[in-house]
């Protein structure tokens, strides 16, 4: 379709000029996400009992239970997000009086489920709840009713989506190949005294990382005082604290690696001083690296997360199969990590440098890991305080991710090329989009009752 020059200068004032939105109304969004999250179970249980129904036609209904009470909702409170509080008191009532009229939903503090010791239950909700989450938002952001707070800032700002980015990191991190690899030796026979050994997941790196005494390890809280550029952050914090990490017998291992003080101060900030955050965000794009050097020097912002996200998956693995008063404490360890990283965020993002998706900075990199740190917990508590099975529409998103944005992006772009999205009224754009959602969830479910697994490397 041939777009005219109004609609496309319509686009680019869509897309220009966007004003952030805050942590809290970014929260306040997700935890729509938690509560659907233990709506649709508990609405199956209703329906079907504490066990999944077998069978094709049984399946299938399921299926579309699922759908119309998890996806669908998620897709309607972005049209609907001023009558947030509404909507979502009505769900969890909803769910309350399931649980007194159809049996027992909630229950008491209980380790997590797991399906196998290299597979914990809520990791693949928070993993599959995000994927959905991105899924909707690659189409709906296209159309006026998405909230434009919630999409990604231009330069500098919190956004739904500019948090989501570093979240999906994260969230593949936590089941990374090095943390794989650790979860395998853990359940091996020639690891069973590895209370006493140190790790060797990085043994590719320099040995002398061993000899570095623990507490004099950079420490992120302590990054927001001063190192503003993603180069400095990863290279004074994020990647001694993650390669040694691996590295030191796992009893000195504690959460509060995020939160031990060494000062630091003295350390050099010559990147900031020269201008490199300006650099980052200018219109220059004379050469091939200038026309990409946002995405290239966030590469190194999205690494430390990266390292950080597998350390705190390890930390999930070693604990979950610890005994249930330790998981009790790691999870309020977990809480109170969660608390100071939001604190560093905010006086970060208030006094030294805004959050910023285009340079990952320090401040950007402790509101993911505030995010981050916070859905795992919620769903871990969803996992430890009901008895309602897992969501199958999330899990069969925990597979085939790659595929699942490759075709979620494709989906994008055929949509953009047959309407004018600017254009189409809500009703409209919601059906579209629940289609749209239709087709990738259904897709999901396909491959994951087949046991196909895509992999592109």
């Amino acid at each position: 379709m041939k777009r005219s020059e109004e609609y496309r200068q319509l686009q680019i004032e869509f897309v220009t000029g966007l004003k952030e939105s805050t942590f809290w109304e970014v929260e306040k969004l997700t935890l729509f996400f938690y509560i659907s999250t233990l709506f649709s179970p508990s609405l199956i249980q209703v329906l079907f009992g504490n066990r999944y129904p077998e069978g094709k036609a049984k399946r299938v209904s399921l299926f579309i239970v699922e759908f119309l009470s998890f996806a669908l909702p998620n897709i309607l409170i972005l049209a609907f997000s001023d009558y947030f509080l509404i909507i979502t008191s009505a769900i969890f009532l909803l769910i309350v009086l399931f649980h007194f009229l159809k049996g027992p939903i909630f229950c008491s503090f209980k380790r997590p489920a797991k399906h196998d010791e290299k597979f914990i239950v809520f990791i693949g909700s928070f993993r599959g709840a995000l994927v959905l989450c991105t899924a909707i938002s690659i189409l709906a952001v296209d159309f006026h009713f998405f909230p434009r707070k919630f999409a990604k800032t231009e330069d500098y700002g919190i956004s739904h989506m500019d948090i989501g980015v570093g979240t999906f990191v994260m969230s593949n991190a936590l089941v990374s190949q090095p943390v794989r690899e650790y979860v395998s030796n853990m359940f091996s026979s020639t690891h069973q005294n590895d209370e006493h050994q140190p790790k060797r997941i990085f043994a590719n790196f320099d040995n002398r990382l061993t000899s570095i005494t623990f507490n004099k390890v950079s420490e992120l809280s302590r990054a927001c005082l001063g190192i503003w550029c993603p180069l400095e952050f990863f290279c004074f914090t994020c990647l001694p604290k993650s390669l040694l990490f691996f590295n030191i017998p796992s009893r000195h291992t504690q959460i509060f690696w995020f939160i031990r003080r060494y000062p630091f101060s003295h350390l050099p900030n010559p990147l900031s001083k020269f201008g490199l955050a300006e650099w980052i965000l200018s219109d220059q794009r004379r050469n091939l690296f200038e026309a990409n050097k946002d995405g290239a020097c966030s590469l190194v912002g999205y690494l430390a997360l990266f390292l950080i996200g597998s350390n705190l998956g390890y930390l999930i693995l070693k604990n979950v199969r610890s005994k249930q008063k330790s998981w009790k404490a790691f999870t309020l360890k977990l809480v109170a990590t969660d608390i100071l990283l939001f604190v560093c965020a905010a006086l970060s993002h208030a006094y030294i440098q805004k959050s910023s998706r285009k340079m990952v900075n320090c401040t950007y990199c402790l509101f993911v890991l505030s995010n981050s740190i916070l859905s795992i917990v919620c769903f871990s508590l969803i996992d430890s305080f009901t008895v309602t099975p897992q969501h199958q529409l999330q899990s069969s998103f925990t597979k085939n991710q790659l595929p699942r944005f490759l075709f979620a992006n494709l989906l994008t772009g055929l949509i953009n090329i047959c309407f004018e999205t600017l254009y189409i009224n809500n009703l409209l754009s919601a059906i579209i989009l629940s289609i749209y959602m239709l087709l990738l969830t259904s897709s999901a479910q396909i491959l994951k009752n087949l046991n196909i697994n895509l992999k592109f490397w």
